[in-house]
């Protein structure tokens, strides 16, 4: 690594292949879902080690086209999606905002909907907020979280990911696009 911070190709492309070993070896930790019928590009997105979030990014949310991120874990649905809303529009600058708005988040009631996981039919909260929403839902010991806008929550539906290798190769690709090494 330079000075500045920048890091040679040999060593960035290093770092790459340890983290997606580290992806390979917490995969069979947690269930991992795909958005059926997408027929764009999927990644591998979030991954957090500890028993998740692990997740599958559909599109690219910085083209402001259609996009979801998939999450999967054991650490409370709600509590994550809260703080993925807290995330989310204007940025709160003092104290008094953030409470005002984690208030606000909190007084807003999901609307349930059902979405297909791996056929069968799972009951969703979700939150729906300027052309974004939210839903998360408990099944198996785990929890399933979907982040998305551009989509019709109820035309929804995941699948079970068998092969994590497909969405390694996916984020290589987009990571040399980005880079300009393509």
């Amino acid at each position: 690594m330079d000075v500045d911070g920048h890091v040679e190709p040999d060593g960035f492309w290093a770092m790459v292949a340890e983290g997606d070993q580290r992806i390979r070896e917490t995969f069979p930790e947690l269930p991992c879902f795909a958005l059926a019928h997408w027929d764009g590009p999927v990644m591998v997105g979030e991954w957090n080690d500890d028993n998740g979030p692990h997740g599958l990014l559909h599109g690219d949310p910085g083209l402001g086209a259609p996009h979801a991120q998939v999450l999967t874990t054991v650490h409370g649905v709600n509590q994550s999606i809260r703080t993925m809303r807290l995330g989310s529009g204007q940025t709160v600058t003092d104290k008094d905002s953030f409470r005002q708005k984690l208030n606000e988040l909190e007084l807003q009631e999901p609307r349930m909907v059902g979405i297909a996981v791996d056929g069968d039919e799972v009951e969703f909260a979700l939150w729906q907020e300027a052309g974004k929403w939210w839903g998360g839902a408990e099944r198996d010991g785990y929890g399933i979280m979907i982040e998305a806008a551009g989509l019709d929550p109820d035309q929804v539906a995941l699948q079970s990911v068998d092969n994590i290798e497909p969405y390694l190769d996916a984020r290589r690709v987009w990571l040399r696009q980005v880079r300009g090494e393509v």
